[in-house]
């Protein structure tokens, strides 16, 4: 079991890097099919990260304990689609939407 999670921990975090980092190219020379392009590469890498950070948990936690750890990883999930939106308007409007590839690619670090 040891081994079938290391393998589904490097796993995810490898797919999580390639997400969060197909915006990095378009900082400084952004075009419209490039944006959709690194979009679409997006979330093809992203679909498999929710159910795989579920199946983490599953196996990371003992079963007393799960019940917890799935309801904060749902807290994230709820808070998220409410806060993500707002905090990101407010960055483009005072900024400029070319921080989100700089501030995504040093949340990696």
């Amino acid at each position: 079991m040891a081994r079938r999670l290391a393998w589904a921990k490097t796993v995810f975090l490898d797919v999580h890097r390639v997400f969060h980092n197909q915006f990095v190219p378009l900082r400084d020379r952004a075009q419209p099919w490039l944006l959709l392009l690194f979009r679409v590469l997006q979330g093809a890498f992203g679909g498999g990260l929710q159910p795989m950070a579920q199946a983490i948990l599953g196996d990371t936690f003992p079963p007393e304990k799960r019940g917890l750890a799935f309801a904060l990883y749902g807290v994230t999930a709820i808070c998220a689609p409410a806060i993500g939106p707002t905090l990101g308007g407010w960055i483009t409007d005072n900024y400029s939407w070319r921080w989100f590839s700089t501030s995504t690619f040093l949340s990696e670090f």
